[in-house]
């Protein structure tokens, strides 16, 4: 199975939405993602994420942005949070421990709510994984934190990118 990062990078990426404003890399990514669901020969796997309302409500926005742009009303939240566990999450886990506790601490340790999504095999495999593995370097409990934190921070990426809602 291709490594969670590498199933994004795919040659027929849409690099302009078709009302001709370019896509950096997160917008790009979150395209990939898109026609990987859509076309890819995967069924995507089941997966829970704990999201904070507020980084559940700028998903929602960054998905409807996108969407617009690219004229896709299949396009949806979990191809965003697909592509933020592809291509943001960490390869040293000392950075991963350090994101999930700022996160943790920023939170007051109160966990969010549970949300059931779906995301492709290689990303799910990837995320299980790191679970054991911070289990093992930390301790039980941080990837929640961890992957709301990769995905605020491909969020604040992402809308960079995108031109003004308002503009």
């Amino acid at each position: 199975m291709p490594s969670a990062r590498a199933i994004l990078e795919l040659p027929r990426t849409p690099a302009s939405a078709s009302s001709g404003v370019t896509l950096g890399q997160a917008g790009r990514a979150v395209a990939a993602s898109y026609l990987l669901a859509s076309e890819g020969d995967e069924r995507w796997a089941k997966f829970s994420i704990r999201l904070p309302e507020d980084l559940h409500r700028r998903s929602v926005r960054a998905m409807n942005r996108l969407r617009k742009m690219l004229r896709r009303r299949g396009l949806g939240t979990n191809h965003v949070w697909n592509s933020a566990l592809a291509v943001m999450t960490p390869a040293d886990l000392d950075v991963c421990v350090e994101w999930a506790r700022a996160r943790r601490q920023a939170s007051d340790g109160i966990e969010a709510p549970s949300r059931s999504t779906t995301v492709h095999p290689a990303v799910k495999e990837a995320m299980t994984d790191l679970e054991g593995d911070l289990r093992e370097h930390a301790r039980h409990g941080l990837v929640g934190y961890l992957i709301a934190e990769i995905i605020s921070r491909f969020l604040d990426r992402l809308e960079a990118e995108l031109p003004d809602a308002n503009g």
